[in-house]
């Protein structure tokens, strides 16, 4: 028996592509063609590309080796040809272009606090509800959230793709709630196979270069085999200045980011102590106006002259630049957006390295080390001293322009401070460097028992995970800021020139010296993973072999987070950044698991083939306790063009470390664009004119708005901090999946015809006592009974009880600790269509064929339960508030393939969505989104034998982004393209 054909998943590539065209026929669900699949065998020199005896093979899905594999629950495979077809060279952004999936974290997730991780996201449940796997095991987490970053190992390592949707828990164990993508590479490689790509985007900007090696060789007279792989990889940074759709929309009175924390600084008077209403208004109208009174709690700005401006009741005196700075609706907005990236600049070094050796002919030793550091810096407008980290100014300062200190002196209380809210754009913009580390090691023993047929595998893995968040610039120490506040000179003799916030002035270098501070927070990770399995046949009836797998698990995940101490109070104190605090944790599993394989029926009118596929798993967790999942799958080949499939499966979801022990983490929620959303208690909002003004009204008093200021209360700000916390109580989350469905072949003998496929499955996942937090924009719209969630008003809702108000009404904090929450639901159907036309069965007298391929996903029903007591809410075909449930995204392709080479034309459709309010609002008119359209072309040509060259245009059309929730600049960009047509070439030589 050959133990490599059993367990050596596609060695150099054959034996898992001959198998998965034979499992997907009619079905295989190929980003590009599948005829270029036995292509991929060509790896290495000639002769590592010499026969080998076919064997039994593992698919994704069953842990039991068998010949001719079929699958039984909707699986979908993509080439590593297919993979090269983008000129995005990360694994995510391949696989995101697949229907099955809702980009997760991506390039243009980037925010100050974004760490530079690319995740995946099977059917919009989360990135912690799909597994992730090397090879069939489980890969080094990269988060808190157990997440896998797709990105930790070289890509040209990958032979094929392999993603099977729906729950594999019974399988794999905790976390395949939505499915598993399975990564398999190259094995047995033998030779020398070096990759280059460079990328630039069509307006000159984020550069991206790609250098790959792979090595492999045969040693102690081909007993032994050891191959590595080497990565770098490099992009520059995007901003979004340069991108007309970010650049324009400010002006356009869009721009969701605008921001009322203003670079020129603004004075909020405190109530109880006022400046004098008659002192403002003659002040006011020294200046020139001739309007009605202002009130004098009018929040009054800094023009650089010394004069003020009015940022409430009205704008009126601003007399600074207009180049970022404009009106919304009675108050002054800074766009900080111009500021910022559109995608973080990275730089990443990956290595991996696997040794196998035969000590008997029944016994292989392997060995394997994965190493990947990347580092990038994500950044964010500059720093805000705003809320609970306002400025306090004494009346001593000597900057204090004469206007305001002629209002300060009209107070009842002339000689007490002040309160400032600026945003030190001066100062330079915030930034933190992540610092990513992981590494995995495994090692494991593999062969068969005597000639039983039954095999076994035995291996440990150990991996390391180290985040370093460093702020790196614009973290300014508040005390340090208050120190050049408080003295007497302004700050002049402890830096250069002082201190000055009153406008939009300069900061020199050695008064920004004196004010930052860099800090470090570190998260460190640990996996362990004991796993052994046996498999083989145990009895044979008349349909076929019974065959059966079993074993079991041991896995340890430990969670350690530093914060620096600087950012451990709350507020921190460096302002402009989130609180963190120290934690730590720990999780063990012991598990065991059984599958049987039982062919009920074969060669009968209508049942070539009859199988069922069972599996049940029982895990133990130290902290949850124990759980169950299992599954039951019915394979029916009816004929010989057709094939029915479906099954049941409960899948399970124990908590992870982060979401057990995760300490107080603070982030900033967005609440909508104000005047129209963000603060309900804004007599502005359309809470407050709304049919239930007066509900809204009397919730907000009881919540802590003051009555003196109730009914000309503004909430000119956007965002709120949210703590999120674990919950050592957590229970694990649930989930049923159902899917039926069948795969067609062509009937027709005519060449032009005989090579159509057809695959249509329905699937149906249920989840509950789903683990996760209620959103900021959520818990807020809730408590004021958006979705009826709170139809009294009652200040006692839930939702209205993780609301903290400050003493002047605004909002201090959401409180968002994670709770075993309502659940999920949500249903659709996968459609796969393949075709492939030989030219010379069109009568065309040239080599190669033509291709189609169309994979298609219709999103039935995404329903959320925020509450176990809360109905369910069904967000499909909505978009906004960071979520995405496109009805129809389909992918098509259609090429030309030869033996020099080929062309293929991607086209990617999204269907139009409302936007989300339409389903959590009553007579919401916020518009929704039209269906968007990309297109890329790609082309290789096979130069020599052993050189081929590649190159493409991704987004040929230079489509822009779609305007999200009706304001201009604001979009989904992991969603649609923010970036514009971009260009790539590349080449791979093999020795």
């Amino acid at each position: 028996m050959n133990i490599h054909g059993v367990y050596n998943r596609g060695r150099g590539g054959r034996l898992a592509v001959r198998h998965a065209v034979v499992a997907l026929k009619g079905g295989c669900a190929l980003l590009a063609f599948c005829q270029a699949l036995p292509a991929m065998a060509q790896s290495g020199t000639p002769a590592a590309q010499a026969a080998e005896p076919a064997g039994d093979i593992v698919v994704t899905g069953s842990r039991i080796s068998r010949k001719d594999y079929v699958a039984d629950s909707p699986i979908m495979t993509v080439s590593s040809q297919a993979l090269q077809s983008t000129g995005d060279v990360t694994i995510e952004a391949k696989l995101n272009t697949l229907p099955q999936f809702v980009p997760g974290a991506t390039a243009y997730t980037n925010n100050v606090a974004s760490s530079g991780q690319a995740t995946l996201n099977l059917r919009g449940l989360g990135a912690s509800r799909n597994l992730v796997l090397l090879d069939g095991q489980r890969m080094q987490p990269s988060s808190a959230t157990m997440a896998i970053d797709l990105n930790t190992m070289p890509s040209i390592l990958l032979d094929n793709v392999e993603v099977i949707s729906g729950g594999a828990s019974a399988v794999y164990g905790s976390d395949a709630v939505s499915g598993v993508v399975n990564l398999k590479i190259k094995h047995r490689f033998t030779g020398l196979q070096m990759d280059v790509q460079s990328g630039l985007n069509g307006a000159g900007d984020g550069a991206t270069r790609d250098v790959s090696i792979l090595a492999g060789t045969k040693f102690a007279g081909g007993r032994g085999h050891i191959m590595g792989a080497f990565e770098y990889y490099n992009r520059d940074a995007v901003y979004s200045r340069d991108r007309n759709f970010y650049a324009s929309a400010f002006a356009k009175g869009g721009n969701s980011s605008a921001s009322n924390t203003l670079p020129t600084g603004t004075y909020t008077p405190t109530a109880g102590n006022l400046p004098n209403a008659t002192a403002l208004n003659t002040l006011l109208r020294s200046y020139g106006y001739t309007g009605s009174a202002y009130s004098n709690s009018t929040i009054l700005g800094f023009n650089n002259d010394g004069s003020l401006f009015t940022d409430t009741n009205g704008v009126f005196n601003y007399r600074g630049t207009t180049a970022g700075y404009g009106a919304r609706g009675t108050s002054l907005y800074y766009d900080p957006n111009a500021e910022v990236q559109l995608s973080a600049p990275m730089t990443r070094y990956s290595g991996f390295l696997r040794a196998e050796y035969d000590v008997a002919p029944d016994t292989l030793l392997y060995a394997q080390g994965l190493y990947t550091y990347y580092t990038t810096t994500s950044n964010g407008s500059g720093t805000l001293a705003q809320g609970t980290q306002a400025l306090t100014v004494p009346v001593t300062n000597p900057f204090i322009p004469a206007a305001l200190s002629s209002l300060l002196a009209s107070r009842p209380s002339p000689t007490a401070s002040f309160t400032v809210v600026k945003r030190f754009s001066s100062a330079g913009l915030r930034a933190i460097q992540h610092d990513n580390t992981v590494y995995q090691i495994l090692a494991g023993a593999k062969g068969h028992l005597g000639e039983s047929g039954v095999t076994w595998d035995l291996s440990y893995s150990h991996g390391h995970t180290r985040i370093d968040d460093r702020i790196t610039s614009g973290g300014l120490l508040y005390s340090a800021v208050e120190t050049l506040l408080n003295a007497r000179d302004g700050g002049a003799s402890l830096c250069a020139g002082g201190l000055n916030v009153f406008g939009e002035n300069p900061i020199s270098a050695d008064c920004v010296n004196y004010m930052s501070r860099r800090t470090d927070n570190r998260t460190s990770l640990t996996q362990d993973n004991v796993e052994g399995t046996l498999q083989g046949g145990i009895l044979k009836l008349p349909a076929g072999d019974v065959r059966f797998a079993a074993g079991f698990d041991y896995r340890g995940e430990a969670y350690n987070f530093s914060a620096d101490p600087l950012l451990q109070s709350n507020p921190p104190a460096v302002i402009g950044f989130n609180t963190a605090s120290n934690t730590r944790g720990s999780t063990k599993v012991i598990e065991g698991f059984g599958e049987l394989l039982v062919p009920v029926l074969a060669d009968l009118p209508l049942i070539r083939r009859l199988e069922l596929d069972t599996a049940y798993r029982y895990s133990h967790y130290n902290i949850s306790g124990g759980v169950s999942a299992y599954k039951a799958d019915l394979n029916w080949e009816v004929v010989d063009h057709l094939r029915l499939r479906g099954g049941y499966q409960r899948a399970v979801r124990a908590p992870n470390v982060g979401e057990l022990f995760l300490g107080s983490t603070v982030n900033y929620a967005s609440l909508g664009s104000v005047p129209s959303g963000g603060d309900p208690c804004d007599v502005r909002s359309a809470y407050r004119t709304g049919a239930n003004g007066a509900a809204v009204r009397s919730l907000c008093l009881a919540q802590g708005v003051p009555a003196s200021i109730i009914d000309s209360y503004q909430a000119n700000y956007t965002q709120v901090p949210g703590t999120t916390t674990g919950n050592g109580a957590l229970k694990p989350e649930t989930a049923d999946t159902f899917t039926i469905g069948g795969v067609l072949s062509s009937p027709f003998t005519a060449a032009a015809l005989h090579r159509m496929n057809l695959s249509v499955d329905f699937y149906s996942i249920s989840i509950k006592n789903a683990v996760g937090t209620v959103s900021g924009v959520t818990m807020v719209g809730n408590c004021f009974n958006g979705n009826n969630a709170n139809p009294g008003f009652s200040a006692s809702s839930p939702y209205c009880q993780n609301i903290v108000r400050n003493p002047d009404g605004t909002i201090y904090n959401i409180n968002q600790p994670y709770l075993n929450l309502g659940g999920y639901r949500t249903s659709g159907v996968d459609i796969q269509f393949d075709w492939k036309i030989p030219l010379d069965a069109m009568g065309l007298h040239a080599p190669g064929s033509l291709t189609m391929n169309v994979v298609a996903n219709y999103l039935a029903k995404f329903s959320i339960q925020n509450l176990p007591s809360t109905p369910f809410i069904n967000y499909a075909g909505t978009i906004g508030s960071g979520t995405t449930y496109v009805p129809w995204r389909i992918t098509s392709t259609v090429g030309y393939e030869g033996n020099g080479g080929g062309l293929t034309l991607r086209w990617r459709h999204l269907s139009g969505m409302k936007d989300y309010t339409s389903v959590t609002t009553s007579n919401s008119t916020v518009p929704g989104v039209p269906s968007y359209d990309t297109f890329d072309l790609s082309a290789h040509i096979k130069v020599t034998e052993r050189f081929d060259l590649r190159g493409g245009i991704d987004n040929l059309t230079d489509k822009a982004p779609l305007i999200v929730g009706g304001i201009a600049g604001s979009t989904d960009p992991s969603t649609y393209d923010p970036l514009g047509r971009r260009f790539y070439v590349g080449a791979r030589a093999k020795f």
